[in-house]
């Protein structure tokens, strides 16, 4: 059975002519786009809902204890994908990528 989260992924990016002179730049900006919204999204939402867990009341200790450490992961993964998707604007905004 798929998961909601799965389900709510779209097949992926349109990319852009290849003969188009500013193909490289508009390549970046779709990845850029769908990093962010296919990827970043998706774990934001993830870490509500396991913030949303761990603020229950009626956890045992080890449950607890799992989603401290799933929370944690997500927030690392979080600052990773900030991280690509700010290399990536970078790399866009730098006149090599420019037509």
């Amino acid at each position: 059975m798929a998961s909601p989260l799965s389900e709510s992924i779209s097949p992926g990016p349109v990319l852009p002519e290849s003969g188009d002179e500013s193909a490289p730049s508009e390549l970046l900006r779709t990845v850029i786009r769908s990093f962010h919204n296919e990827v970043g999204s998706p774990l934001a939402a993830i870490a509500i809902r396991l913030e949303l867990l761990r603020n229950g009341k009626s956890l045992d200790p080890s449950t607890k204890a799992l989603v401290e450490e799933l929370s944690s992961g997500i927030g690392e993964v979080i600052e990773s994908v900030r991280r690509s998707i700010k290399d990536l604007r970078d790399l866009e905004s730098s006149s090599r990528w420019q037509p």
